[in-house]
């Protein structure tokens, strides 16, 4: 399952009275989102360290 099915599923379930009136599926589907946000913002992070370390290195590469 890819991210984007997972994201709509997961938005089904927060907004069809059929899954949102079951709390145990709301708490599912809310945590499935608190998660794929998480996992955005690290990849974010893991990017921007990247490109800190990558000019890190070409500033430095002449001493090595």
């Amino acid at each position: 399952m890819n991210l984007d099915t997972l994201k709509a599923l997961a938005g089904r379930v927060m907004n069809d009275r059929r899954f949102c009136c079951d709390e145990q599926h709301r708490l599912l589907a809310e945590g499935v989102l608190a998660l794929l946000d998480e996992n955005e913002a690290l990849r974010k992070d893991r990017d921007s360290l990247r490109e800190d370390r990558d000019s890190l290195l070409e500033a430095g590469g002449h001493l090595l």
